[in-house]
């Protein structure tokens, strides 16, 4: 027996060619156990008549009449025995095509491959197996999909796997047989690279892949007084390369980070003090007047402006290859460029100076009150808003 003979048997009894010889093999089996009945319902009748009408009965029914010697009994015997051999003959011609499909067929002999399936929430590269990101050797098509194969299939199940952190300029391949994205699991890059190379991609349940996560859509905001925000990430790049094919439908958003807002600007200094009020006067005869009030404090100074808001990431850049170029409609792809951060607030105005000293009293004078103290200061204008990034694009390689 060939090697890897009734594997081969296993998968040739799902190819087109055996299910012609099973909806062959059905027909000949009804047709024959029909024939049975007819037989069946014919020799009745035939015990109920006289043997000399007997064959004028089967040439009325079958057009045909028992050759010389021969009863009507045993021509309808021998029918039986026909119909048999037929049903008999048919069995043999579907083996004999399944076994001929089985030997020279293009079938593999090697076993299903291993699936692992992860359904944590939050996962990271670490969680998949090391053969599954390992560089792929230079292969042709079929040497390629056995080494696919070999490596597995790979199925995330309501999980998220986040491939790096931001500005972390990973690249990460996920290269095994089957890779399927389902019950809404997805991939998040940071705007890192993602190469996708399994043998087959099959997404499902509003699965996908998205460039930031919500709570990573922005940049930070600068904490240098009046410095200009940070510059959102770039939306990566990600390459979607299936060897054979692509089924259901994806989401792909590779917009770009928001900038981070800018710093706030610094508190203006404080105003100068309010002058001395005029000390009192006496003479001989007593006071002349008492001290001046002190003068209101001086206002403070205002706040310097706050920092320019950080640039926006430029959308991220989707490359497909092989037969999913001609499936490109059913990939809902965005690139965005992203929000420019706003501009910080201006700092504080500068608090108000502190009023005049009352004039000195003396003698039969009182001394002035203090002079009250000034407003505070006007609060920075605030920082201009970042640039939009550039919008990403979609490739075909």
């Amino acid at each position: 027996m060939p090697p890897g003979f009734f594997s081969s048997l296993k998968t040739a009894a799902l190819s087109p060619y055996a299910f012609v010889a099973y909806v062959g093999l059905i027909l000949a089996w009804a047709y024959i156990a029909l024939a049975q009945h007819r037989l069946k319902r014919i020799s009745k009748v035939i015990n109920a008549v006289e043997p000399d009408e007997r064959g004028a009965l089967l040439a009325k029914e079958y057009s045909v009449f028992p050759r010389a010697g021969l009863s009507a009994e045993e021509w309808i015997r021998s029918r039986k025995h026909l119909l048999f051999f037929w049903a008999f003959l048919a069995v043999i011609i579907a083996v004999v095509v399944l076994t001929t499909i089985a030997l020279t067929g293009k079938v593999a002999v090697t076993d299903d491959p291993k699936e692992t399936v992860i359904a944590d929430p939050q996962i990271d590269p670490t969680r998949i197996p090391k053969e599954m990101t390992d560089p792929l050797p230079n292969l042709p098509g079929e040497a390629l999909k056995e080494e696919l194969r070999r490596r597995g299939s790979l199925t995330l199940d309501n999980s998220t796997l986040t491939i790096g952190t931001v500005n972390a300029h990973a690249t990460i391949l996920i290269a095994c047989y089957i890779l399927r994205l389902q019950n809404g699991a997805k991939i998040v890059t940071n705007g890192n690279v993602l190469i996708l190379q399994p043998y087959r991609l099959v997404v499902s349940g509003s699965g996908g892949i998205v460039s930031f996560p919500s709570d990573n859509k922005q940049a930070p905001i600068s904490s240098a007084i009046g410095g200009i925000g940070f510059s959102g990430a770039n939306g990566g790049r990600v390459e979607i390369r299936p060897l054979s094919d692509f089924l259901g439908t994806m989401r792909v958003n590779l917009d770009g980070q928001n900038g981070g807002r800018g710093g706030a600007g610094s508190r203006g200094l404080p105003g100068a003090q309010g002058a001395k009020g005029e000390d009192a006067s006496w003479g001989l005869f007593g006071c002349n007047h008492g001290g001046g009030g002190g003068l209101p404090g001086f206002p403070g100074q205002p706040g310097s402006p706050g920092g320019e808001g950080g640039k926006g990431g430029d959308g991220g850049v989707l490359v497909l290859a092989g037969n999913v170029i001609s499936q490109k409609g059913t990939i809902e792809f965005s690139a965005a460029g992203g929000d420019g951060g706003d501009g910080g607030p201006g700092g504080l105005g500068g608090p108000g100076g502190e009023g005049g000293l009352g004039g000195n009293g003396g003698g039969p004078c009182g001394g002035g009150p203090r002079g009250a103290n000034g407003n505070p200061g006007p609060q920075g204008t605030t920082g201009t808003k970042g640039q939009v990034g550039l919008p990403g694009a979609i490739k075909s390689s």
